[in-house]
């Protein structure tokens, strides 16, 4: 199988660069650009409809041969960083048997790549089958052959994948941006899973695809509403109704409201206390919103009661 079987085949796919003169193309659009900017800045020329349309044209052009040069510099980074991974891989090999510790060695001999970077290098080189995704980037690749490392047989990542019912083999109908969309969500998944967050993948690829971050605060946010009594799920179809900002502690305000309700019910009881201390005065007492009263405290009762075995 070669390193070009999952590149996709529409205008964002890295099959795309294979054919890509760069430097035309660039000047083309550079030149388009320039005019274009020329047009904006006509002080007394309208910002019409059709100005508009060409700005979009140009713009959607730009953002084109962006993510082509992206995908092609992932895979000549990652081709660069499986050379330097078999190097390494090859030397430490070799050193083990003259008892000669890898790390102390690289370290004094290579001490313009980190630790780190080592680590990478040479297990995206050793993982052969993470080879057929050089365009998901070094970082991205990294972390998919750690999170499928346990899976069985040769094709690990391919796995991985099927796991979350993603057919490797239909990436050749996608672009590279849904792909890397598909990675990210199953990445994030896992680390939810670490931390011990139970949430559904599907919400999490939908939030990825509408440019939602799936960062370490998200994985924070979503322990604490989970920790909080919150479902997981509830909070990310939050996300997904809001644009994928924050629902700004909707269901903490809420709790926060029923905690202050605590209180105030703490003080109706000593209200109930003081009337029953002056029965004298209860004729001024509306005896309509009594009864609402008492009507509202039975159902309540009776909702909670539902609950289960609550203190």
């Amino acid at each position: 199988m070669d390193d070009y079987q999952y590149f996709g085949n529409d205008s964002t796919s890295v099959i795309e660069f294979l054919n890509f003169e760069r430097s035309s193309e660039t000047e083309i659009l550079s030149k388009e650009t320039e005019n274009l900017i020329k047009e904006l800045s006509e002080l007394n020329k309208p910002i019409d409809e059709k100005l508009m349309r060409k700005v979009k044209d140009i713009m959607g052009k730009l953002m084109e041969l962006n993510d082509r040069t992206l995908t092609h510099t992932n895979h000549v980074l990652v081709t660069l960083a499986i050379m330097i991974g078999e190097i390494f891989n090859t030397l430490k090999a070799r050193l083990k048997y003259r008892n000669v510790k890898w790390e102390a060695f690289a370290k004094k001999h290579f001490p313009m790549l980190k630790s780190r970077t080592r680590q990478k290098y040479m297990l995206i080189a050793r993982r052969k089958d993470s080879h057929n995704f050089k365009y998901l980037g070094i970082d991205r690749l990294y972390e998919l052959c750690v999170a499928s490392k346990n899976f069985p047989g040769e094709e690990k990542l391919e796995e991985l994948f099927r796991s979350y019912q993603i057919e490797p083999r239909n990436f050749l109908n996608m672009s590279v941006q849904e792909v890397k969309e598909f990675a990210d969500s199953i990445l994030f998944h896992r680390k939810l899973k670490k931390s011990s967050i139970d949430a559904k993948f599907d919400l999490i690829l939908d939030l990825k695809k509408m440019n939602g971050k799936l960062d370490r605060k998200l994985i924070k946010d979503l322990k604490k509403f989970q920790v909080s009594g919150g479902c997981p799920d509830q909070y990310l179809r939050f996300l997904l109704q809001n644009n994928g900002k924050p629902p700004t502690d909707l269901e903490e305000d809420k709790r926060k409201r029923f905690r202050k309700i605590n209180s105030e019910l703490a003080r109706l009881i000593n209200v109930f206390s003081e009337i029953k201390d002056n029965r004298s005065e209860l004729e001024i007492i509306d005896a309509n919103i009594l009864e609402t009263l008492a009507k509202e405290l039975k159902e309540i009762m009776d909702s909670r009661k539902s609950l289960g075995n609550l203190p």
